[in-house]
């Protein structure tokens, strides 16, 4: 395998595809460090009874080698000179030139340097073209899917809003045809995706066919790794594209609530990449254009939520036959937890906003189980450990009210938090609004957020109110 160039102090990584299947090598050479993942796309052709395109397996091998990298190399603490990393990555692929483009280099790069505010060298080498996976090589006569009819394509991750997201758009339109496709890094979250299918089958659309993309690394526990892992939204995304473009779509669709899309600061001197921008407008717009260009057609990646609270897609009435399937979902950040009768801390920031939610919504009822620790009891007890979540929702909370309620609200947002101008700009091109119209549905997202906090049991200044009383 050609020698991998070295990068001034970068974590280096070699990947070797080895026999036929679905297990690869991760070699860290400064460390001597070789570990084994494996990557199951089988479903793809599976379900969708057509073979996976060579341009597109190249994709998914780069997207995973990418986030195995972004796992085992750990960045120092937000103080120290070295929380930037350098990343140098050898690949092998099968459509060496392609890839070597400078254009699509370039688009990698833009979308890699976003995500995660790292440098990343790429340097790509020939795979053996007698290697490759069962969903390039394996056809299956018979699948669920018929190519060639319009279909909706969509990220179901598991999570409350992919659940209520996609549930609401068979509502809408249950004529459709509907792929989910899921990635799946354990089983504990692979057999909440299957329930969650199974209950939105009863929501009749024509045909709902789900994939599954299972994707691991072996003996994890044993190694250190980086906990940020930033280019997990790259992986899911590089998923669901290539499976909407084996489908034969031109979007992907995904659900995620504005207030977490966005997913502003929850303090003073954030650095960028301590929040994750996995669906940021920015990384959509960017990961579109790096698969436009290897498909060579145009590719859009939607996110059909991106102006609601979640509160606001959970109160979405056609979600009434499905609500119990809302139990089934995920959220916490550390999910699953390694506790008997609790999959989800309860009190990480996304914890927090999956609860004031359905309590928003109505449906707390389907909320009351699952949580290692329960904010909205009123005998709650939390340590200032447990608490930190909840005392940063309380500072944005604070800082976003603030700014809404100025006589200039978009410019009391903008001041506060200057980052939502490039928000402005990429959402007004994507859903085809004017930068004052988007303005108006930003301040009142966040309007929405606030008094949803407000109202919220959990919140600090509830549980002021309610003892006051």
């Amino acid at each position: 395998m050609p020698h991998l160039r070295r990068c001034h102090e970068a974590q280096q990584f070699a990947f070797d595809f080895g026999e036929p299947g679905s297990y690869a090598t991760a070699s860290k050479d400064e460390d001597g460090l070789v570990m084994r993942y494996g990557l199951d796309d089988g479903e793809i052709n599976e379900r969708l009874g057509v073979l996976l395109p060579g341009i597109l397996a190249d994709l998914l091998d780069i997207a995973v080698a990418v986030y195995m990298s972004d796992r085992l190399a750990v960045r120092g603490g937000p103080s120290q000179p070295d929380w930037r990393r350098a990343l140098a990555i050898q690949i092998p692929v099968r459509h060496i030139e392609l890839w070597r483009r400078h254009d699509v280099q370039d688009a990698l790069h833009d979308v890699l340097s976003f995500l995660t505010q790292d440098d990343w060298e790429i340097c790509f080498c020939q795979r053996p073209t007698q290697i490759r996976r069962l969903a390039e090589s394996q056809q299956h006569l018979f699948s669920n899917y018929v190519l060639g009819e319009p279909v909706h394509v969509g990220l179901l991750s598991g999570g409350l809003d992919s659940f209520v997201g996609t549930a609401a758009a068979i509502g809408r339109e249950p004529a459709q045809d509907y792929v989910c496709v899921s990635g799946v890094a354990n089983h504990r979250q692979g057999d909440r995706q299957k329930e969650q299918v199974k209950s939105l089958r009863s929501l009749s659309p024509r045909s709902l066919t789900h994939v599954r993309i299972g994707c691991w690394l072996q003996h994890a526990s044993e190694v250190r790794q980086e906990p940020t892992r930033r280019t997990r939204g790259f992986l899911f995304l590089a998923l669901g594209s290539a499976a909407a473009l084996t489908a034969g779509t031109d979007t992907l669709w995904l659900y995620e609530n504005g207030v977490g899309a966005l997913n502003l600061p929850f303090a003073d001197g954030e650095l960028g990449v301590s929040t994750s921008r996995s669906v940021h407008p920015r990384t959509l717009k960017r990961m579109g254009a790096l698969v436009s260009l290897i498909a060579g057609e145009a590719f859009t990646i939607r996110n059909g939520a991106v102006l609601r609270t979640k509160a606001q897609m959970c109160a979405d009435p056609r979600l009434a036959s499905v609500h119990n399937g809302i139990p089934l979902t995920f959220s916490c950040d550390a999910f699953p937890l390694r506790q008997r009768g609790a999959s989800q801390c309860g009190v990480c920031t996304s914890c927090l906003l999956r609860r004031m939610a359905l309590w928003s919504a109505g449906l707390s009822e389907y909320d009351a189980v699952g949580y290692r620790y329960d904010v909205c009891s009123p005998t709650r007890a939390l340590g200032v450990r447990q608490a930190r979540g909840i005392s940063e929702m309380d500072w944005q909370v604070a800082r976003l009210a603030s700014a809404v309620g100025q006589s200039d609200p978009w410019r009391g947002l903008v001041n506060e938090f200057p980052s939502l101008v490039e928000v402005q700009q990429s959402l007004a091109g994507q859903l085809d609004l004017s930068d004052a119209a988007v303005a108006l549905h930003l301040v009142e997202l966040y309007r929405r957020h606030c008094e949803e906090w407000r109202r919220f049991p959990g919140a600090p200044l509830a549980m002021v109110r309610r003892e006051a009383a």
